[in-house]
């Protein structure tokens, strides 16, 4: 396996109405995303199998998932392929602007080797999942991907917070 390093994660969590995207863990825990994109995507009017990122003329405003369920595969997939790739830019932007800085220490990342992990619904079908995983192989060619449960998930980021304990004091009789 190859080594990845924790900040060269990048975890998408789709929800019905936002989708937290986070690159990297920091600390080895779950923080505040950087991102939080609407979950929403825009089809064309004219042409069914074709779809934008933002309103153009003609087009539908979709939903992809609504009360945590994929409604409509293909918009889901769409939206996914403008998330990785607006999340790659951005970090091949600040990654050229922090190498042209005389501050840069340090090696850039590769970023054709980034793991890719998408916080999955426990609604979500195993069709639903499997179509998702080609997807993410054959049309973005990724090459290291992987789903977690949102119930895993929150019970690593519950695990990595701090706890306060409170004093209990029996009462003698």
């Amino acid at each position: 396996m190859a080594p990845f390093k924790l900040d060269n994660i990048l975890i998408i969590y789709p929800k019905s109405e936002n989708t937290l995207v986070q690159f990297g863990l920091n600390d080895e825990t779950f923080t505040v995303p950087e991102f939080e994109i609407p979950t929403k995507i825009y089809k064309s009017i004219d042409d069914e199998n074709k779809y934008y990122s933002s309103k153009e003329y003609r087009t539908l405003e979709v939903f992809p998932i609504r009360n945590g369920s994929i409604v409509n595969l293909p918009a889901f997939l769409q939206f996914l392929k403008v998330v990785y790739g607006s999340v790659l830019s951005k970090a091949r932007d600040d990654i050229k602007a922090a190498m042209a800085s005389e501050t840069y220490i340090g090696n850039a990342p590769d970023l054709t080797n980034i793991p890719v992990m998408i916080v999955s619904q426990n609604s979500w079908s195993n069709l639903e999942q499997e179509t998702i995983t080609q997807f993410c192989f054959e049309h973005l060619k990724m090459n290291n991907f992987l789903f977690v449960q949102s119930s895993l998930a929150t019970t690593y980021a519950l695990i990595s917070q701090p706890v306060s304990y409170t004093h209990l004091t029996l009462p003698t009789n």
